[in-house]
């Protein structure tokens, strides 16, 4: 692989990294019902293959985790698992149409409550450290609902609101990015045509300028000879 496509790829993979983490202190810092931390993950992991959109996704959970607390690390598993399966997915034509657009959010949706909840227990309680996922939790239990489902429809909220947007995202933009290139191609080729229609005429043009001078040539040729036999010595000279 040339050192140029090397550096197209990690300037890709950086930006990447950069929105994913982006989106994530942005959620965070306006309280919203959403992580916004999987876009890049799922971008990379169509353009570049699940295990590239595996490593961003862990990278940011391993930088944030640095920054802010430690146990955010365990949760680059889930983001790998997204990875893995969009890419998978992509693969076998799913994101071709909206509604397998919606199949992929729903299985990541799945995969994501179900590697997350135990963390969860682990190091928050079993809440999801979003208060509109503990307010969801909060609102079963005081309704009587057991704590293990209660959690789980916290983190269902979460993830399947926050996969749904980003999924989604992915399939508007892969669409976007097609009809444009078909729109370039179809000018291209209307570009194409008419650069063949200029040579065409062209060479038409001088075609038949040889042949109208050809036959001026000829013609004035014809009209010079008919003209020498009138001359006076050559009249002289056709006499016996």
């Amino acid at each position: 692989m040339s050192e140029k496509k090397w550096y197209k790829i990690s300037l890709f993979v950086g930006i990447c990294i950069l929105i994913n983490y982006a989106g994530k202190i942005f959620a965070q810092n306006l309280q919203l019902p959403l992580f916004l931390d999987s876009f890049g993950t799922v971008v990379a992991a169509y353009v570049l293959g699940p295990l590239c959109g595996a490593m961003v996704g862990m990278t940011v959970n391993i930088i944030y985790g640095i920054l802010y607390s430690w146990t955010y690390i365990f949760y680059a598993v889930v983001s790998a698992i997204v990875a893995v399966t969009v890419g998978i997915c992509a693969r076998k034509g799913y994101l071709k149409n909206l509604f397998g657009t919606l199949s992929i959010s729903f299985l990541t949706t799945i995969l994501s409550v179900v590697l997350s909840v135990p963390f969860n227990y682990m190091y928050f309680d079993g809440y999801t450290n979003n208060k509109w996922g503990d307010g969801v939790i909060n609102a079963l239990e005081r309704m009587g609902f057991n704590p293990i489902i209660s959690h789980c429809a916290g983190e269902f909220y979460l993830d399947f609101l926050d996969k749904v947007i980003t999924i989604v995202l992915l399939f508007l933009l892969i669409r976007f990015y097609k009809s444009r290139k078909k729109v370039q191609k179809n000018a291209k080729k209307r570009l194409t045509r008419a650069r063949m229609s200029c040579i065409i005429h062209l060479v038409l043009e001088n075609s038949l300028r040889s042949v109208a001078q050809l036959g001026s040539a000829r013609a004035l040729g014809a009209w010079g000879r008919g003209f020498k036999s009138l001359h006076s010595d050559h009249f002289l000279q056709a006499k016996p």
